[in-house]
């Protein structure tokens, strides 16, 4: 007798109702479970400058200070400096929940390094390539959060936080 049959069989036919019913059950449960869990954020936007200047392409993290209940963040730059936060567990762009963060901003861009690697392809083509190592275009105490002075205080209704940073 194959699965199928023994799973319509009438003798079984209480069985399949249990199991179903539990499935059925289970699937209620879940969706239920997963509606619940959304943040509630609030939207966080700015603009990041460097000398005056928009910085492109730089990434932005609040990480919750000390004593907060702030769930961190981060952003990406576009080409004016303009980010949009988005908490580790929040939906894109949403910005994140108000509460205190220490702020940090990494901008580096790849650069050759005048040396030139040998690599292969997925087929095992060997590919001769410039070498290149990650440059840092703004000072490490902007990019390193336990030196950073940048903070933001994110209270209900969002925010807009602009930062200038300087050499």
């Amino acid at each position: 007798m194959d699965r199928v049959t023994f799973l319509i069989n009438p003798v079984d036919h209480k069985m399949t109702k249990t199991i179903f019913g539990m499935c059925v059950l289970c699937v209620v449960l879940f969706a239920i479970g997963c509606g619940n869990n959304k943040l509630k954020t609030e939207e966080v936007i700015g603009t990041i400058k460097f000398d005056g200047k928009p910085l492109p392409n730089a990434t932005v993290n609040f990480t919750t200070a000390e004593g907060s209940t702030g769930v961190p963040g981060f952003g990406k730059t576009d080409e004016n400096g303009v980010y949009k936060l988005q908490a580790l567990q929040g939906e894109a762009d949403a910005g994140t929940v108000p509460g205190k963060y220490l702020v940090s901003v990494i901008a580096t861009e790849m650069v050759p390094t005048g040396k030139k690697i040998t690599t292969y392809d997925e087929v095992g083509n060997v590919i001769k390539m410039d070498e290149t190592k990650s440059k840092t275009l703004i000072p490490v105490r902007y990019s390193d959060v336990q030196k950073s002075e940048l903070t933001a205080t994110v209270e209900a209704g969002g925010g807009v936080f602009d930062f200038n940073l300087t050499k």
